[in-house]
Formats: structure tokens, sequence, C-alpha cells
């Protein structure tokens, strides 16, 4: 029972000092917090908080002295830390004498009327600025003056002095070419040049450019056209210049220049005097009656050549005649013999050509006979000779 009521009275008391705690933590921050919107130093309100609290040691103190040596006493003119506005301009002028985009303290001091004006308070004040009143482009430093206000862009490069005033498009895009401003007589120009006017063209060419982004010129691709001389980089195709050039022509000459041939060679021979394959200027030159010729225009012609005309093989250097053409294929080499059959003896003599000789060559086995296996003679002696060793054992 006594152990109860002293468990009871110890449970009362430490209840009664937390509260007394608790209301003492509640009021030393309150304290704390009237510090801060004071706009003293965080580190002294803590300082504060602190010795409210009871936690003044000796440690705590030497920290806090340190800490707080340096604050000035005067409180902030801010109740809470935050982005800072602009300096207030302190800009003493003239009225009427500060330009466009120079800083300002009023509107009075800005000429041609601009207004002094920053966007936002951490903006400092200047004539004309962004988003500043006005009436005309003038009184804008860096923009046009779109709907009373100075937000418009500039489309094209301007001073600040232009007093001209420039609307910007409504959707920005491709900006056209700048209009041709040639100045040219009449007839005077040349294809492919700059023009302004059709009339300035030599020829008839038209003065032409397929979109708005191009500069025109004499007889440009899709210009109308009657021929291909009023054309500069094409043909005249079904009244335009679009069709295509099949070789390389010079702008100043009127005909097309075709694929040179081969340089043929010129051939000094008698005629029928050039055997076949020989080089060749004119079929006379062939002997027996082959065709000097050439299959392409840049192949050299020769005697027989292949896709010659022929009546004969033997008109043929390379082919055989074949539908009285020299194509149809050789099925073996031209030999005096078959190469299979025959083989060729070359014998010097004191001559200049050397004699051929030629002999049949007589097939010969390769075949060595094997000798190693027993005949049937000595197979049958050599049973017999067991059979009888065989017998006398027994």
């Amino acid at each position: 029972m006594r152990a109860s009521i002293m468990f009871a009275a110890a449970a009362a008391m430490a209840s009664a000092s937390a509260s007394v705690l608790v209301e003492r933590q509640r009021d030393c921050q309150a304290l704390y917090n009237t510090c801060i919107s004071s706009g003293r130093a965080e580190v002294a309100c803590q300082c504060d908080l602190a010795t409210c609290s009871g936690e003044d040691n000796a440690r705590t103190r030497e920290y806090c002295a340190t800490a707080t040596a340096s604050l000035s006493t005067a409180p902030s003119t801010t109740a809470n830390s935050g982005a800072l506005p602009a300096p207030s301009s302190t800009v003493v002028a003239a009225d009427g004498s500060l330009k466009l985009g120079e800083n300002c303290a009023e509107t009075k001091q800005c000429a041609g009327g601009a207004e002094c004006f920053a966007s936002n308070f951490m903006q400092i004040k200047q004539c004309g600025k962004f988003n500043a009143a006005c009436k005309t482009d003038s009184q804008c430093a860096t923009n046009t003056c779109n709907n009373g206000l100075c937000n418009g862009f500039i489309a094209t490069s301007s001073s600040a002095s232009t007093t001209t005033t420039t609307t910007a498009p409504a959707n920005s895009g491709a900006l056209p070419a700048p209009s041709s401003t040639v100045v040219a007589a009449d007839g005077s120009l040349k294809l492919g040049e700059n023009c302004a006017e059709t009339k300035q063209c030599a020829g008839g060419a038209e003065c032409f450019a397929s979109n708005f982004m191009q500069i025109k010129q004499c007889g440009k691709f899709n210009a109308a056209c009657k021929t291909d001389s009023q054309c500069a980089t094409n043909t005249c195709n079904n009244g335009l210049c679009n069709g295509f050039i099949a070789t390389t022509s010079s702008s100043s000459s009127s005909t097309s220049a075709s694929a040179s041939a081969a340089a043929t060679p010129k051939i000094d021979a008698a005629a029928g005097s050039l055997k076949l394959g020989a080089q060749c200027d004119a079929t006379s030159q062939c002997a027996g009656g082959a065709q000097c010729y050439g299959t392409t225009a840049g192949t050299i012609k020769t005697c027989g050549s292949f896709n010659a005309a022929c009546s004969t093989n033997a008109q043929c250097a390379t082919n055989t005649c074949q539908n009285g053409i020299c194509s149809g294929f050789l099925p073996e080499a031209s030999y005096l013999a078959k190469p299979s059959t025959a083989m060729t003896t070359a014998t010097a003599t004191g001559k200049t050509n050397g004699t051929m000789t030629t002999g049949v060559r007589t097939p010969t086995s390769s075949v060595v006979r094997f000798t190693g296996a027993a005949s049937k003679e000595q197979v049958g002696a050599g049973v017999v000779m067991v059979a009888g060793l065989f017998a006398l054992a027994l």
C-alpha cells in the first residue's frame, strides 16, 4: 500500500515537472520566433533560445559570444530572406535627356516620350525597356511597339535611332529572296544571269524563279520556253525548261557535244597485205576478204575482229563465222593437230622460219604389274607339305 502511494506521488511530481517544462519550451519557442521576425541574425536567436531553455553552459556561452561578436545590433529591414530588389535608381538627369536603353529614375528623363520601365522589382529601370508603354517604335529600345507595349519582334537589324515603323510578320517562316534590283538593257542578259524582268533576257528566255525563295534568272529551271536555246541548264520539254541534257554541253554552244570516238590510227598498207588481227584502216587492206572492223566507236579496227562480217572461218581472227558474223566459239585451240594425240617439236634450221614436224604419240600404260602374290602352283605345294607333316606326327 505504501509503495503504491509513493509511486503515485512520484508520477504526479513527474507530470507536474513535465508540464512546467513543456510550458517553458513553448515560451522559449515563441521568444525565438519573435526574434527571427524582428530581423535579428538566426545565430543570435538560437543563442537566446538556448539560454531560455536552460542549456546555457560554459561551452554554449563561449560559442554564442564568438558567433555574435561581429553582428550588428540593428535589425534587418526585411522580415524574410529572399530575392533582393534592384537598388533604387539614383540617376540624376535633365528631362528628356536620356536616350533609349539608358538607366533612368523617372519617365520624364527619357527622350521622345519613352517610358522609364523595368519588368519586375529585380531589374533596373531603363528608357524604352521591354514591355514599356509606347505609341511608336521610336519609343522602344530593343523591340517594336506592339499594341501599346515594347514587345514586338524586329524583323531586320536596326539602330535604336531608327524612326521608321516596321511591323513583324504574324508567323515566322521561310523568308523570301530579296527582290531583284538588276538594272540592264532589254535583251542584254545571257542565260543563267540574274534578272528582274523577262525583257532583259536575250533570245526570248524567260526571267523566272521556281518559288519565292529563289532569285530570278534567265532561262532557269521550269521557265517557259520554245527552244533549247532559251534554257540555261535544261532542254525545252513541252514548253518548260525541265528536260534532261543527254551529254555535257557548253552554255554558249547551241549544239551538243557527242562522245568522241577512239582515235583511229592511220594505217598505210597495201591492199590484201594485212593478216587476221592486224590493225587496219580499210577492209581492202585485209587479206583473204576479211573485214576491217571495230565493235564500238571506241574500239580500234582490226582485220576479222569480233562481229566482223564473214563468209568462212578463215576470215575471223578470234572466232568462227556464224550466220555471216565472226561471233562463233572456237571449240579448241586452232593448232595443226589436236594436242591430245600429237606432239609438236621444233627443229632449228638456218632459215628465218623454223620447220615444224609432228608425230603421233603412242599411248603408254603407267600401270606396274604386282608380283608379290603367290601363284596357284605355289599355294598347292604348300598345302601338300602341311598335310604330310601332319601324317608323320600321327
